[in-house]
């Protein structure tokens, strides 16, 4: 059996429900989709088909030929954690329940000794949880996650995101000043949400401070191109997670996935909202 324990921290408020959708509940199967999205995105260079068939050969699929995930994780230690109320949106008053931060909890992740791509689905979950969260709100700095123990991904700046981004996916990106962008072509096929770009900001602050940040940004330059509902919900192709530095202080990490709308910006009906603000978003947090 191969096996990785980690220990988990949470740095900024975890929205993330149970049954009844309200209750904070840590979930393993949350963390497998997370980790699943984020393979999803550094695998734009695949056809639809080849990305469906090697993400069915990892994660498992309804495919009565494919079959189960061939890795497990597994939640242990999370039984007393702390949950308090906090802001979703820091612009507005209403609040929710959320795991509140600096607490730790376990992680168990599992595998045949068959499965000859281990060591690469923990590279993923590496990759997964600084370039993104769980629950709700993650794409705006909530739920993010570090590692503790056995060994933290070093990730002090936009070089350091780069060596393990690379180690997980070689050939793919490069280092271009201070972005790392994608020079691995995209397949024609792909119109999924795959990573073109990743930035980090160099002004650390404490987890407050940013996540109130990200929240004014995010109203100020709301638009059509940073997600909407109008009229139906579209996600944004800005996702912003929240790392801590070795000093305890807390970076944003901004990254921009390719866009494919189902329709044309130009038919929703707020011609405010049809501007692209998205550089002025993303320069507001950095």
């Amino acid at each position: 059996m191969e096996k990785l324990t980690v220990t988990l921290k949470t740095i900024t408020p975890v929205f993330l429900g149970g049954a009844d959708g309200k209750t904070p509940e840590l979930r393993a199967p949350s963390i497998k989709g997370a980790m699943r999205f984020w393979w999803r995105a550094m695998n734009g260079d695949l056809s639809i088909e080849e990305l469906r068939n090697k993400e069915g050969a990892l994660f498992g699929s309804s495919d009565e030929g494919v079959g189960r995930s061939k890795f497990a994780l597994k939640i242990i230690c999370n039984s007393n954690l702390k949950t308090n109320s906090y802001k979703p949106v820091p612009t507005k008053t209403f609040t929710a329940q959320a795991f509140v931060p600096e607490q730790d909890f376990t992680l168990l992740l599992t595998a045949n000794r068959r499965f000859k791509e281990f060591e690469m689905i923990c590279d993923v979950l590496k990759v997964s949880l600084l370039l993104g969260g769980l629950g709700k709100r993650s794409r705006r700095g909530f739920g993010s996650l570090e590692i503790g123990k056995p060994a933290p991904p070093q990730c002090n700046s936009i070089e350091d995101l780069f060596k393990i981004l690379d180690l997980t996916k070689p050939d793919t990106f490069v280092l271009n000043g201070d972005k790392i962008e994608k020079i691995k072509p995209a397949h024609v096929e792909a119109e999924y949400p795959y990573i073109k770009e990743i930035e980090i900001g160099k002004a650390p602050a404490s987890w407050e401070v940013l996540i109130n940040k990200i929240g004014a940004a995010a109203s100020v330059h709301d638009c059509y191109h940073t997600g909407f509902a109008d009229p139906y919900r579209f996600a944004s192709p800005i996702y912003v997670s929240v790392i801590k530095k070795n000093n305890g202080q807390c970076l944003p990490i901004i990254t921009t996935l390719h866009c494919a709308f189902k329709e044309s910006v130009d038919n929703l009906k707020n011609a405010k909202k049809r501007i692209d603000n998205t550089q002025k978003f993303k320069d507001a947090i950095l």
